[in-house]
């Protein structure tokens, strides 16, 4: 397995202020709709820290993974640590 890492919200690039545009275009995720990805994230969501699912959305303010067949988890990109793709070798 590999893995090949997605843009990320850094604070040097992106100020928090409310309002804000997201410092990795929507567009940059958009692209990998459908794929296995893993997310650091800053923040705890639902009691996880690291989650890693499909890549179900992405638009102006967060993406959202499919954890599995009915679990989904929208993560604002504030939240993002890392973000990268996992490649599983066949």
């Amino acid at each position: 397995m590999s893995r090949t890492r997605l843009p990320a919200p850094t604070p040097s690039r992106c100020p928090r202020r409310v309002g804000t545009a997201p410092c990795s275009p929507p567009e940059q995720y958009q692209a990998y709709i459908g794929e296995r990805v893993k997310l650091r994230l800053v923040y705890a969501l639902k009691g996880q820290r690291n989650c890693t699912g499909t890549l179900l959305a992405a638009d102006a303010t967060a993406v959202e993974i499919g954890i599995s067949d009915e679990a989904r988890l929208t993560v604002p990109f504030a939240a993002i640590r890392k973000a990268h793709l996992v490649i599983e070798d066949e």
